[in-house]
């Protein structure tokens, strides 16, 4: 599987593939999505973000540009905003690195302005030119280990993955609760 944490030992005879554990107190406390996230947060730099006013929430987005659902979401995103809910996004071609996607989604996460860039490309104008993905292999990497499969896939603060399309209400109420 691609999915989780991998270890290898040294000599390559060993794989640990799961979750991490911290022994505390004679406790077992997970903290691969404490990993996971700090992880994320390096990257915080490269993310397109769109801030709330107000903000009570942040959730993380893993999008692909061609995603229908992640249109869906995108043209709802004065909605998020006005709910107190920053949305920034990181890159996920789904169909991995290869892809025309993945090239045409480098090429908005560095353009100059990203922010236009990705609005242009979700109201159909794509940028013309491709570049090698870095930044976004990153960021499919990281999907990777957070178990993302498709796209779009939301993370919350404390590292719950929700995957697909959420109602900008029906978000806000899972986040509060």
């Amino acid at each position: 599987s691609d999915q989780g944490i991998v270890h290898i030992s040294d000599d390559g005879r060993f794989v640990i593939h799961g979750s991490v554990f911290e022994l505390k107190n004679g406790k077992a406390v997970d903290i691969t999505s404490k990993m996971l996230l700090s992880e994320m947060d390096s990257l915080s730099k490269e993310m397109i973000v769109y801030p709330a006013k107000n903000e009570k929430h942040v959730v993380t987005i893993f999008m692909d540009v061609t995603c229908h659902y992640c249109q869906v979401l995108h043209q709802k995103m004065k909605e998020y905003n006005e709910l107190g809910i920053t949305i920034r996004y990181l890159a996920f071609p789904r169909g991995g690195m290869e892809t025309q996607t993945a090239k045409q989604m480098e090429a908005i996460w560095t353009s100059p302005d990203p922010r236009f860039a990705l609005d242009e490309a979700e109201k159909g104008n794509p940028p013309t030119n491709y570049k090698t993905p870095d930044v976004v292999k990153k960021h499919y990497q990281l999907g990777i280990k957070f178990g993302v499969t498709g796209t779009p896939n939301m993370v919350t603060k404390e590292g719950e993955l929700i995957p697909g399309f959420v109602e900008p209400k029906a978000l806000l109420k899972m986040l509060e609760s």
